[in-house]
């Protein structure tokens, strides 16, 4: 992460510098650490839209996810190696890659689900940086 360090002058970006929108810019400022995201006017607007999860969703995200874990071992049985997806704690769909398992569940409407790999070890991905997802419809 590129580093501005704090002069007695204000910052001067360009806004033709490539690397002002590859990832954040880290500034020191009185001693903190800041950071500074450059992105669309569009991209901006976009991610301002967002609302955060309400506590509902987030409640039945978690049932959705505790009712997985429950039924992982009969899950492990029949599905081991496959994706499932969980809507009102209940697996409502099974396929061989969670984008499969996601088109099938699209024509439920915007519901809170959950979707994992039927694995007796679940697999653990390291995300190295934040990035903003355009949507795009499936197909």
């Amino acid at each position: 992460m590129p580093t501005l360090r704090e002069v007695g002058t204000p910052y001067t970006i360009n806004p033709n510098d490539e690397s002002l929108t590859s990832e954040p810019l880290l500034i020191r400022r009185n001693g903190e650490e800041w950071v500074v995201l450059a992105m669309r006017h569009e991209d901006y607007q976009h991610w301002l839209a967002q609302k955060p999860a309400s506590p509902k969703r987030e409640i039945d995200f978690e049932r959705n996810r505790a009712a997985f874990q429950k039924l992982l071992p009969d899950l492990l049985k029949q599905h081991e190696g496959q994706w499932v997806a969980f809507v009102n704690e209940q697996a409502v769909a099974f396929a061989p890659s969670a984008n499969k398992v996601l088109e099938k569940v699209t024509l439920l409407g915007d519901v809170p689900l959950y979707i994992q790999e039927v694995r007796a070890q679940p697999r653990i991905y390291k995300m190295t940086s934040r990035h903003i997802a355009r949507s795009t419809s499936v197909s």
